[in-house]
């Protein structure tokens, strides 16, 4: 995508009303949104009866009308600020800053060890398994790192987190491309690194298939448009081996820069001879490849715009009310503004069209597996969205080049923090379960057990997972079976 005339976006960012028609314009989308406030505020106060469809009905509106008004050409004089150059940290410097701030920011993962799955993909690892029968998928490379960090998962949390802070850098590379400024691109970063809903991705071993999958699109995206169409491909097949939901790798390049449609062009044809090839090695694992219905498409167009734009836990906004008013409300209103900002400027609003569509595209390929639960139990599936999302929202922030939007930016970034750092309690809550299991395993064979049976097994803790699987992993060689003795019977109560 080309880049964005500064002096334009300046003179868009700080125009002068002077036509009837645009304030009328003006006027209802801000009524729109101060609809979608009041939904917000009876809907998480729990007034009125106000459902979640109410709001999905009432964001649809908005932003249909939105674009229609932002397509209009501007009428208005325009106010032209003296050029400066925008302020933005060199490349070197984004990818040290993002590798600090992820350590800082989700060091207690690294205590958290394996949990559920962890021990049934440290198995496969173990046994060499990387293109084996023994698992639905084919992610060979996630199991390469498994099989590096053998029985130490400090290891496999540290390349987790790494890898999270680069994502965060190529994001803020990634946002040039689509025109943000350079101060905007370190928003965007800074936003994805700090985004509330990302726990279960990062701060959980298993969460790095999705990790090194948005590694490798990003990477591959970011090598097209330096026209290196080798390492495009390379990092794009280094994607689909971590995760299959990188065959939407293609539709974010075109999304991204469509001047690089030749590389776009090998890319789709490399995933399509992956999905060929995937689909005759290993059948599609059940509830893949359900057909679509109109449901399923209303939830996909919906429901990851909804986690993205509230990501906490149900309880906490039940608990607080207020932030998931703050939240939803505010939203609306920035996007109005940047509507009135860009009025007129169409490379602006193909670019937040681009975004906005970029979530739409990454989540496609799991349309009839998307769910993200009220304990933000699925809310790996947005990582590779948010990567858009952030981008989208920093543009939305930061409309103009006035430095007041800074303080928009302190807070929203704040509100990420906090939100990471509360999701952080769950797993934290789970590895205790976790330890409390296997201890009570561990003193059941020293006592000359080889099967237990363990009654009320813990599947998870508010949305963090505990043995939903892996148990009978993490206790070998002790079997789980019900016709143990009486003696080696342990009850998990919690």
């Amino acid at each position: 995508m080309p880049p964005v005339n500064t002096a334009e976006l300046v003179a868009a960012g700080n125009s002068v009303p002077r036509d009837r028609r645009e304030l009328g314009g003006l006027a209802v989308l801000l009524l729109i949104a101060a609809y979608i406030a009041t939904l917000a505020f009876a809907y998480y106060f729990r007034v009125g009866g106000v459902r979640r469809h109410h709001l999905e009905s009432a964001w649809i509106w908005l932003a249909a009308a939105c674009v229609v008004f932002a397509l209009a050409p501007r009428r208005s004089a325009a106010v032209r600020e003296p050029s400066t150059e925008p302020w933005g940290p060199p490349a070197r410097m984004t990818f040290v800053v993002a590798l600090v701030l992820a350590v800082a920011v989700y060091y207690p993962a690294l205590g958290l060890g394996f949990l559920s799955d962890d021990f049934t993909l440290a198995d496969l690892a173990a046994r060499n398994q990387f293109f084996g029968q023994s698992w639905a998928f084919l992610r060979p490379l996630p199991l390469l790192g498994y099989k590096v960090a053998g029985g130490h998962p400090a290891a496999l949390h540290v390349f987790n987190l790494v890898l999270h802070g680069v994502n965060a850098a190529l994001v803020s590379r990634l946002a040039m491309v689509f025109g943000l400024a350079p101060r905007q691109a370190s928003v965007a970063g800074l936003l994805f690194l700090l985004f509330p809903a990302h726990l279960e991705a990062v701060a959980w071993c298993a969460g790095i298939q999705d990790v090194l999958m948005t590694t490798g699109v990003l990477g591959s995206i970011l090598a097209a448009t330096a026209s290196s169409a080798a390492l495009s491909m390379a990092a794009l097949i280094a994607s689909l081996f971590s995760k299959e939901t990188a065959v939407a790798a293609p539709v974010l390049m075109v999304l991204s820069n469509r001047q690089r449609w030749r590389i776009a062009a090998g890319a789709f044809v490399v995933a399509a001879a992956y999905a060929v090839w995937r689909i005759a090695t290993k059948p599609i694992a059940q509830g893949y490849a359900a057909s679509p219905s109109p449901y399923l498409l209303k939830e996909l167009l919906v429901r990851p715009f909804a986690t993205l734009a509230a990501p906490f836990q149900a309880a906490r906004l039940t608990e607080w009310p207020w932030l998931g008013t703050l939240l939803v409300g505010g939203l609306a209103v920035l996007i109005v503004r940047a509507a009135w900002a860009w009025r007129g400027n169409r490379r602006r609003i193909w670019m937040a069209s681009a975004l906005a569509l970029w979530v739409f595209v990454s989540v496609a390929p799991v349309y009839s597996m998307f769910d993200v639960t009220g304990t933000l139990e699925g809310s790996r599936y947005v990582y590779l969205p948010a990567a858009g999302w952030s981008m989208l929202i920093a543009a939305v922030l930061m409309p103009g080049r006035s430095r007041r939007d800074l303080g928009l930016v302190a807070a929203v970034c704040a509100i990420g923090l906090v939100g990471v750092r509360m999701n952080f309690v769950a797993w934290t809550s789970a590895a205790r379960m976790r330890d409390e299991v296997l201890s009570a395993a561990a003193r059941a064979r020293a006592a000359g057990c080889t099967a237990i049976w363990i009654r009320d097994v813990p599947d998870s803790v508010h949305g963090a997972y505990v043995f939903r699987n892996g148990l009978a992993e993490a206790v070998a060689p002790v079997a789980i079976s019900s016709s143990a003795p009486p003696d080696c019977w342990i009850r998990a109560a919690f």
